[in-house]
């Protein structure tokens, strides 16, 4: 593989999250995009009824906001109503191939 291919993988992971959280015309992304992105995601599971995956979210927004008290709420309730504990969301790297 040429040398510029790597560059580009690594441009793309460096400036992947500032790519998606800028909306459409707009000059500056949303700020706390990949928190946010995690709240609307649990909201979204719960909705659904898929409370492993919701808890799995919530854990994962805690990372980034660690205390929030209205996350560790819905931690809490997902952990009551599955009657255990989960792990945060496992982020996945792309490998330039």
């Amino acid at each position: 593989m040429p040398k510029n291919h790597y560059t580009q993988v690594l441009h793309c992971q460096h400036e992947c999250v500032r790519d998606l959280a800028t909306r459409p015309g707009r000059l500056s992304p949303v700020e706390n995009y990949l928190p946010l992105h995690y709240d609307y995601l649990q909201f979204a599971y719960f909705q659904a009824g898929r409370n492993e995956e919701a808890l799995e979210c919530a854990l994962t927004y805690l990372l980034f906001h660690e205390g929030e008290e209205f996350m560790t709420e819905n931690m809490e309730y997902y952990r009551e109503v599955l009657g255990h504990d989960g792990q945060p969301h496992k982020v996945r790297h792309g490998s330039a191939r």
